[in-house]
């Protein structure tokens, strides 16, 4: 009876845990209604079937759950007047998962991208994220671009994608050294 109950506990630990459950990887393409930014979009061009957009200052993505080690990668493109670069970064101490912009923090991927036909991913990881942020809290991927307004030719790359992945490991395991693991 008391192994019933220890089921029905643990059982119904992991049903809220799951609704409380945050995501831990990201992949976001432009334009996307779950970012969030200092300032509109604006379509910088449209390259092989891919578009790229520039938004002035800051665009970030609602909160991750920090798990483990991260590898970050963004796809941009050079444009003719790309003279600045995009900062990719890293948000640290995020008190709620909703999205917003913030202070720059830890800055892990600076390009000035490529003028290839579709774009080039550039990434950076497996970044050990407790460098930033302790397991199990929320952190925030966001990106920087600049502008040398009045000079609007002058500016960061467009971008399209953003993509944050957790490295996954599967270690075999045959039938014999699973049962010594509880013998």
């Amino acid at each position: 009876m008391q192994a019933l109950a220890c089921v029905a506990v643990l059982w119904a630990f992991v049903l809220v845990s799951l609704g409380w459950a945050q995501d831990t990887e990201l992949f976001s393409c432009l334009p996307d209604t779950n970012v969030c930014s200092e300032a509109p979009a604006v379509l910088l061009e449209e390259s092989c079937g891919e578009q790229f957009y520039f938004h002035r200052g800051r665009l970030s993505w609602p909160a991750l759950r920090a798990v483990g080690p991260i590898t970050i990668a963004v796809k941009v493109k050079h444009h003719g007047s790309t003279y600045l670069p995009l900062y990719v970064e890293i948000v640290s101490d995020v008190q709620s998962p909703e999205c917003a912009t913030g202070i720059l923090q830890f800055p892990v991927l600076i390009t000035e991208g490529a003028p290839d036909c579709g774009g080039t991913w550039y990434s950076v990881g497996p970044l050990d994220i407790t460098r930033f942020t302790p397991l199990g809290t929320f952190y925030r991927v966001q990106v920087e671009f600049f502008d040398a307004d009045p000079v609007g030719y002058v500016r960061s790359p467009g971008l399209a994608c953003v993509r944050v992945t957790t490295p996954t490991e599967i270690t075999p395991r045959t039938w014999s050294s699973t049962k010594k693991a509880y013998e």
